[in-house]
């Protein structure tokens, strides 16, 4: 763009908002944005923000094409509820189902990569830009092995594990936060961990007994029978909320109307 266009435009906008929107530096020849000009710039890249999402929703649309998010451990657990009549499972048919860790997916579902998104939290979603709605929660424990000398524990705190070495999924998972929240309150103490990307794999280690974990038991039993869930003690517990989420332009597709209906009527 011409050097005149950009001057030109600069003025037609001056003139609409009746300011000085752009001036010269004392030395006469660096241009920088006024207060006013600071505000408009401010709006105009969130406006370009919603155009980009805009357009990549229309796209989808035009090729009645669905992007859906599912976070590995949370799709798990919801599809155990579900029947399996083929009306309930047609929307994984007809859609590009991306699987990552929570915390990516929410990075997609506000930048418009996405129609809609499983998500766990650590507190109840709230974006101005989404809609969400929560499905059910669940509790953070120490996971350990049968054989580990804590197994038989009620209940425990997170000061009492501090020198144990901590298998934990990666930081793409919300679960990575909820490790680190609560190390923050003993000054970060635990400081031996294994960091892995897949849930399984985490499992498998600690079911080895070669280390513990912080997790839900979205997925422990009885597909590990060798593991033991150990609640924190009540001033500990952490919460995890498991929810859905879509942009709150428009009306959701049919086919994810009725996806999100079933969802609602998954058991709490």
């Amino acid at each position: 763009m011409s050097q005149p266009t950009v001057t030109y435009a600069i003025k037609r906008l001056e003139e609409h908002y009746a300011c000085q929107l752009v001036e010269k530096s004392s030395s006469n020849r660096v241009l920088h944005l006024t207060q006013p000009g600071k505000v408009l710039a401010n709006h105009a890249r969130e406006v370009l923000i919603e155009i980009e999402k805009t357009e990549k929703a229309v796209e989808r649309s035009k090729k009645n094409l669905l992007r859906i998010g599912l976070p590995p451990l949370i799709t798990s657990d919801i599809m155990k509820k579900f029947g399996t009549h083929d009306e309930e499972l047609e929307i994984f048919r007809q859609s590009q189902l991306v699987q990552l860790g929570s915390r990516d997916l929410m990075r997609l579902l506000v930048r418009g990569d996405l129609d809609f998104s499983l998500l766990g939290s650590l507190e109840p979603i709230s974006h101005a830009h989404l809609t969400s709605q929560l499905l059910y929660k669940k509790e953070f424990f120490v996971i350990v092995s049968k054989d580990h000398p804590l197994a038989d524990r009620k209940e425990i705190s997170f000061k009492e594990v501090l020198e144990e070495t901590f298998i934990l999924l990666d930081e793409h998972h919300v679960h990575m936060t909820a490790f680190k929240r609560l190390n923050a309150r003993f000054d970060d103490l635990a400081q031996s961990t294994v960091v892995l990307t897949d849930s399984n794999l985490v499992l498998s280690f600690i079911e080895e007994n070669l280390g513990i974990g912080l997790m839900t038991d979205l997925t422990l039993f009885p597909e590990y029978p060798n593991l033991v869930k150990i609640p924190l003690v009540e001033e500990e517990k952490t919460v995890f909320y498991i929810s859905y989420a879509h942009p709150n332009e428009g009306e959701p597709q049919a086919l994810l109307s009725s996806f999100i209906e079933r969802l609602e009527r998954c058991e709490k």
